[in-house]
């Protein structure tokens, strides 16, 4: 049995609809809790986990989707931030592997310029659990 983290700093549900973050504070939460997240491993050089709890009707609304792309879109270009699901992260750990191969499928998130690449990604939030891999 593997226990990936779970936080609820990082969940929609938490920073949205208890916290009431607006769509853009949501995102930028993300990005500053990510991004400390990935100092704090390249100074100790041990990998960070981190889980984003998405649910479609809060973090795959329009509004969100499109404040999300953006902060994504950055994360996605720093180079100590890998991408994965919760299988890829447990098949690495049974495997003992230290590096993770990045997702195809999340790296094929489509950018969120039109609405049908919005609806897309509305459909990938809905079939996919995002975990993020620091090291």
């Amino acid at each position: 049995l593997i226990c990936l983290p779970y936080s609820m700093e990082t969940n929609d549900f938490s920073l949205v609809l208890t916290r009431h973050l607006s769509p853009r504070e949501y995102a930028v939460a993300l990005e500053s809790h990510i991004t400390q997240l990935a100092k704090e491993s390249r100074e100790s050089s041990n990998p960070r986990v981190v889980c984003l709890g998405m649910h479609t009707f809060v973090a795959g609304a329009p509004a969100s989707v499109n404040e999300l792309d953006k902060v994504l879109s950055r994360l996605k270009s720093q180079g100590n931030i890998k991408w994965a699901t919760a299988k890829e992260i447990t098949e690495c750990v049974r495997k003992g592997d230290a590096e993770i191969t990045p997702s195809q499928e999340l790296a094929t998130v489509p950018s969120v310029k039109t609405h049908a690449a919005k609806a897309q990604v509305r459909n990938k939030l809905s079939t996919l659990m995002n975990f993020i891999g620091l090291g």
